[in-house]
């Protein structure tokens, strides 16, 4: 099983908001302080990890209605 690591940090706004999604903790960390100042309502920076089998297994993870880029199964 391969795994797919990020870090990301949830938009509660309903203005145009999107959440934050990084590589690397300090990369979601700066993103977060620079929309923070704009207005924008994101939550704490988490690690989230999804550990599938294949390319498909991975875009069926990231596109499915009760996943998408917030999904984590670990």
């Amino acid at each position: 099983m391969a795994k797919l690591t990020y870090w990301f940090a949830e938009c509660f706004n309903d203005d145009p908001c999107y959440s934050v999604v990084a590589k690397t903790k300090r990369e979601a960390q700066i993103q977060r302080e620079q929309r923070i100042g704009q207005g924008s309502s994101l939550g704490p920076v988490v690690k989230r990890t999804i550990v599938y089998k294949d390319a498909f297994d991975l875009m069926d993870a990231l596109t499915s209605e009760d996943g998408g880029r917030g999904y984590s199964n670990s």
